[in-house]
């Protein structure tokens, strides 16, 4: 599917130009002085390990005079595979932030925001998809776990442990410490006769 740019003209909003602006899968409006972003975003897949058809966004866009404050609102349903177990799985993943969006970053020094909340409008235009889609990837794990007590995979056999047990003796003695597990042996089994 392809990626679309959803574009939105703040400036021409905010300052009376533009009302609504509408794109392929939702909608920018002005409302008391506020304008409401809701919409679809088309994600292609990122990765071998995950994938996300398509994010859903809700936002609010303020403007402080010197920079537009933009909060944002995102819930995806992602598809991954368990880096333990190799189970597919999916997942729902929520996220919000609040941006900064101004036209040139270190214009305004505000505690409010962190270093990387902001983004740069090109004459008022800023592309909701683009950040969209990298709050997504920034935000994904660097791998997926089924739940964080997954057993993962037998190391011998293969078996997914968490289904069930599979028997597998997995203490191995290194071959270079033989004679000294003998030797533990013979002391466990003779504690009683002397041990050459």
């Amino acid at each position: 599917m392809d990626e679309t740019e959803l574009d939105v003209n703040f400036y021409a909003m905010f300052y009376g130009e533009q009302k609504t602006a509408r794109f392929d899968d939702g909608e920018a409006r002005l409302e008391e002085g506020k304008i409401i972003l809701d919409g679809t975003i088309c994600v292609s897949d990122l990765s071998d390990d995950f994938s996300i058809e398509e994010a859903l966004f809700h936002g609010e866009a303020v403007d402080n005079s010197d920079h537009i404050g933009l909060k944002l609102d995102i819930s995806a349903p992602v598809k991954a595979t368990c880096a333990r177990c190799t189970r597919t799985f999916e997942k729902n993943i929520s996220l919000s932030a609040d941006l900064k969006l101004t036209d040139a970053v270190g214009s305004t020094e505000d505690s409010d925001y962190s270093e990387n909340s902001f983004a740069v409008l090109r004459d008022g235009l800023c592309d909701v998809s683009e950040l969209v889609r990298t709050m997504l990837i920034v935000s994904l794990p660097m791998r997926f776990l089924c739940s964080e007590d997954c057993k993962g995979l037998c190391p011998k056999c293969g078996a997914n442990l968490n289904e069930k047990s599979c028997g597998c003796s997995l203490r191995e003695v290194d071959p270079r410490l033989s004679k000294l597990t003998e030797y533990l042996k013979k002391l466990e089994n003779n504690t009683d006769e002397e041990v050459e």
